[in-house]
């Protein structure tokens, strides 16, 4: 079998999940949105025991919950005032066509595990055992990452399913049916006042307050107060923009 360089198979993925987008569109404008929503939603609903399967199958969950004509909600990717941003934060013109398909989810969500930084699994560089602040090998890192590459190709694989139209197995729709049920019972649960997305809400809004230095910083100080772990309110951080008023932050020493 031939042998295939990880950083080519990476690009070679997200030129395909891409070319599944179109340009200029909504999804397109909100691709990285779109893809950090339902990546958190599909965790999410997996810390339900009736919802579990969402964890070791994701992309499959996905693609059985947009059989069943689920989307999701627009609310998630609206700003406070009802408008839209960009993934530059610039607000999307009215003349934009705001909706999104099946294919779309499937590509968005396939194109944020190809492309996520990890910030949570870097190696600290002067560690002098090789390990991070996880306790995780380069080693382990790496596997992460393939993993994260190979659901991403399953994501593509669904996508694509979908695009030729070939219809679901009986098995799917039962799958489907099944997954749907589930998901209403664990977003409920979720969505409540002092739910898991209440909190995840809570937890940027904090760091974007600008008083802590690090991501780590506002996750270390703010978890307990919140009633989840570290490793949950850290998560909760991935990919945040800095704060515009940032009076903590540090001091690059030149």
């Amino acid at each position: 079998m031939q042998e295939v360089n990880i950083s080519d198979y990476r690009n070679f993925l997200i030129s395909q999940l891409e070319s599944l987008i179109e340009k200029d569109s909504f999804a397109w404008l909100v691709k990285e949105q779109l893809g950090e929503m339902l990546s958190y939603s599909l965790e999410e609903w997996g810390d339900d025991a009736r919802t579990e399967f969402f964890n070791f199958w994701p992309s499959e969950s996905l693609y059985l919950l947009i059989l069943g004509e689920w989307q999701l909600d627009f609310e998630w990717l609206a700003n406070k005032d009802g408008t839209y941003s960009d993934d530059g934060g610039l607000e999307i013109d009215d003349s934009v066509d705001i909706k999104l398909n099946g294919i779309e989810h499937l590509a968005a969500y396939g194109l944020w595990l190809a492309k996520s930084r990890l910030d949570d699994f870097e190696v600290v560089s002067s560690a002098e055992d090789g390990l991070n602040r996880d306790d995780l090998t380069i080693e382990r890192i790496l596997n992460y990452q393939l993993a994260r590459y190979l659901e991403s190709s399953k994501a593509l694989t669904y996508a694509l399913t979908l695009k030729s139209g070939l219809l679901p197995s009986a098995e799917q729709l039962e799958k489907a049916a099944i997954s749907r049920l589930a998901r209403k019972a664990a977003e409920k649960k979720h969505s409540a006042p002092n739910g898991s997305r209440a909190k995840r809400a809570e937890i940027r809004e904090l760091w974007l307050s600008g008083k802590y230095s690090t991501r780590d910083q506002c996750a270390e100080q703010e978890c307990g107060a919140l009633g989840v772990l570290f490793s949950k309110a850290r998560k909760d951080l991935r990919n945040t923009p800095d704060p515009i008023n940032w009076p903590a932050k540090p001091i690059k020493l030149s």
